[in-house]
């Protein structure tokens, strides 16, 4: 069986270590005998890496990974991965952003794969095809994320409201404490706007750092047709639920607000220089 996934989450899970300044979880990925390459070209060992991590005005505000390409050994008791990670946050009261290469070489142990050598350097310009990637695999994640929460708030729906084979008034029914089936069409729906603005968010940064339309006219026509579809669906389901005055004018708004805000947004974003194609 290939190690190829394991190491993979290795490689995700040293990211989230450093988010959350997990020591112990870094303490068992990384090597005692780390050789790690900062950004600056300074050079360092494990020891030194885990110290200024762990100091108070070292933060991040975002940090993700992503692996664009893994070389396995024949033997396949060692590896090299290479990643992107964009990140932000302050080295002491400097702050810092944008989107770096990662090379790591791992090898097995009597226990365990340890990573041994770590690189670090920006990546000042990406290629075309490594944006479109970044793009493709960020519209991909939050489109699984749109569906996978609508769905299991669908699912939970249907679960607690039927009883035996009757389904009972959704006026009759709560779904946790305060929160009735009102409420949760409301949320789930502001929800659902809020996750098409952020497609559309990440792809007008594609189309600043590429110079070109990557999100045609017709694939945002489908997004908003899906998220209009699911909005609708959550009211159609509550036909005879009564909704407030205040949340009827809530649900009112918010929709005219969304589309204003993000109005605003996307003249800000395209007037601003583009510091990286991903925060």
């Amino acid at each position: 069986m290939s190690p190829e996934p394991k190491l993979t989450q290795l490689n995700v899970a040293i990211g989230e270590a450093e988010k959350q300044r997990d020591k112990d979880t870094l303490d068992q990925i990384l090597a005692n005998d780390l050789i790690f390459r900062r950004v600056s070209g300074v050079v360092v060992d494990k020891a030194t890496y885990l110290e200024e991590l762990l100091k108070p005005e070292n933060t991040y505000n975002h940090l993700c990974s992503e692996v664009v390409d893994v070389n396995l050994s024949k033997s396949q008791n060692a590896a090299i991965f290479t990643l992107h990670v964009c990140a932000k946050g302050k080295r002491g009261e400097n702050p810092f952003e944008g989107v770096f290469r990662n090379i790591r070489f791992f090898k097995k142990g009597e226990q365990d794969w340890q990573c041994h050598m770590w690189f670090n350097e920006p990546l000042e310009s990406l290629s075309i095809n490594d944006a479109y990637t970044l793009y493709e695999e960020g519209k991909k994640r939050r489109y699984g994320l749109l569906f996978a929460v609508n769905g299991g708030a669908f699912a939970i729906y249907k679960l607690l409201a039927i009883s035996k084979d009757q389904l009972l008034p959704s006026s009759q029914y709560q779904v946790l404490g305060g929160l009735s089936l009102a409420h949760l069409a409301i949320l789930m729906g502001i929800f659902t706007l809020l996750i098409v603005w952020d497609i559309l968010d990440l792809a007008g940064k594609c189309d600043r750092h590429l110079k070109r339309e990557v999100f045609g006219s017709e694939g945002k026509a489908i997004l908003f047709l899906l998220g209009l579809l699911i909005v609708l669906g959550w009211f159609l389901v509550l036909p005879d639920t009564p909704i407030s005055k205040s949340n009827q004018i809530i649900a009112f708004l918010f929709p005219v607000g969304f589309l204003a805000v993000f109005r605003w947004l996307s003249h800000w974003n395209r007037d601003r220089p583009s510091r990286s194609l991903r925060k």
